[in-house]
C-alpha cells in the first residue's frame, strides 16, 4: 500500500474552495495580539 502525501496542500481544488469559503464565519483579530492565524483553506486541508 502506498503512503500518501499530505504536504501537498492540494486536498480542495480552487472551485470547491470558492463553494465552501462563504460557509465558514470571518476571522475574528484578538485585541491581545498573538501568533498569526492559519488561513482556514489550510486547517480545512488538515482536517481533511
Amino acid at each position: 500500500m502506498k503512503k500518501r502525501d499530505y504536504a501537498t496542500g492540494k486536498e480542495l481544488t480552487d472551485k470547491q474552495w470558492e463553494q465552501i469559503a462563504p460557509l465558514l464565519p470571518k476571522p475574528v483579530q484578538s485585541r491581545k495580539g498573538g501568533q498569526k492565524r492559519a488561513s482556514n483553506k489550510a486547517c480545512l486541508e488538515g482536517v481533511l
